[in-house]
């Protein structure tokens, strides 16, 4: 994997390649479609960066009402990054920023804090190979241990969450014996590997989010087929506690769907979000399906306007409706614009937000935070010449972010 391809809140602003399909929606043990921590939040838009380039892949709230931010950073005049954990406090201001990674390039997808006060880390070390990367720190950002996990070929990981175990299971990519396919890695605490699954066909079908079942077990979302190819569908794998496979699921038909982006529904369905487009690909709409319990389709609903709109990530609201968050070439002040939409528990939208400047802004991530609102972690072009910073964006219920980013 070239490293252009780490680079994908950058390339995902204006071409929307095989990274697309390699992006970003995590869950964590702040969950993102429940409520854990009492009290209002405040509303914010802010960017974190220096002189080279940074890019947000997934924010989530911490047990003291902060966020913990991982991404990527590229040095000034350099064609390397490394990983990036950001450390905020509750309005956003920067407690502590941590890279991590040596020779090649190395990015973190998602983190998440852990029981003790600090976080785990996940994403990819690109050597030779391209490997799964797991770093455990303290509550400051300092290593506690490193791992990393290998199958021949590359691997990319793009989804983490913490079991009920304590444990953690992780879903990306692997390169198979003919295609790209699924795969799942299931940690101890500690980082020992209980099992790992690779799934798929002679087809690519790649893996973007992941969640625990009600079961004990996971379902992954993303998508099938080769992306230049027409025939694209939106793609699950269900496995049990074992990591046994218990079923996969096409969704989409005829049409070209990629997913992204899967929680479990009260009724132990599930809800995706992820994008419809043209065969040609150039127009596109956000799209959300809600299944049964087997992966059986319900309903879907597509939103967006006339030119390429895509579903990157999706949280629970309280109410039992869906926050969609994605990027939006069709409304906004930019190119591409941070898109939000709120529905109903039917799919029926209740309102949209856009956020951004008449630069470029794109979405990565959104996560449910305590106070009923929700945190979008993306990248900002800040410069005018591809000086890139993190964004995050703090809403309150009704997609009020307070001051517009300048």
């Amino acid at each position: 994997m070239s490293a252009a391809m780490g680079r994908t809140g950058r390339n995902a602003m204006r071409t929307y390649g095989v990274v697309a399909l390699l992006a970003l929606a995590i869950t964590s043990t702040v969950s993102c479609d429940r409520n854990e921590q009492p009290g209002p939040a405040p509303r914010f838009q802010r960017t974190y960066g220096g002189q080279g380039d940074e890019d947000g892949k997934q924010a989530r709230q911490t047990t003291d009402g902060g966020y913990i931010i991982a991404g990527e950073v590229t040095p000034p005049g350099s064609y390397e990054f490394d990983a990036i954990l950001v450390r905020t406090d509750s309005i956003g201001k920067e407690l502590w920023s941590r890279t991590f990674g040596g020779p090649g390039n190395d990015w973190f997808a998602a983190a998440i804090e852990t029981p003790d006060a600090g976080f785990i880390a996940v994403g990819v070390r690109d050597t030779n190979d391209q490997d799964i990367y797991v770093v455990k720190t303290d509550s400051s950002g300092n290593t506690l241990w490193t791992r990393t996990y290998s199958l021949p070929g590359w691997q990319d990981a793009c989804a983490l969450e913490q079991t009920d175990d304590g444990g953690f299971i992780i879903a990306g990519t692997t390169d198979g014996e003919f295609s790209m396919d699924v795969y799942l890695v299931r940690l101890t605490p500690v980082g020992e590997v209980l099992w790992t699954v690779s799934v798929g066909s002679d087809n690519d079908e790649y893996a973007t989010s992941v969640v625990q079942t009600a079961d004990g077990g996971c379902i992954t979302a993303g998508t099938a087929g080769d992306y230049y190819s027409e025939l694209q569908n939106c793609y699950l794998v269900k496995v049990d506690a074992r990591g046994a496979l218990e079923w996969t699921e096409r969704l989409g038909g005829e049409n070209r769907v990629q997913g992204r982006c899967i929680r479990q529904t009260d009724d132990r369905g599930y809800a995706i979000v992820g994008t419809s487009c043209t065969p040609d690909g150039e127009s596109a709409n956000v799209y959300l399906a809600r299944t049964d319990a087997d992966g059986e389709l319900l309903w879907t609903k597509t939103c967006g306007g006339g030119d390429r709109d895509e579903g990157i990530s999706l949280a629970l609201a309280e109410d039992g409706g869906f926050i969609l968050a994605g990027n939006t070439e069709s409304y906004g002040a930019g190119w591409t614009d941070v898109y939000v939409i709120r529905t109903d528990a039917s799919g029926d939208t209740l309102w949209t937000r856009t956020f951004g400047t008449s630069a470029d802004e794109s979405c990565s991530s959104v996560c449910r935070t305590a106070d009923s609102g929700f945190v979008i972690a993306g990248t900002a072009d800040r410069g005018g010449d591809q000086n890139y910073d993190i964004y995050l964006i703090k809403a309150d219920a009704e997609g009020d972010a307070g001051d517009s980013l300048h």
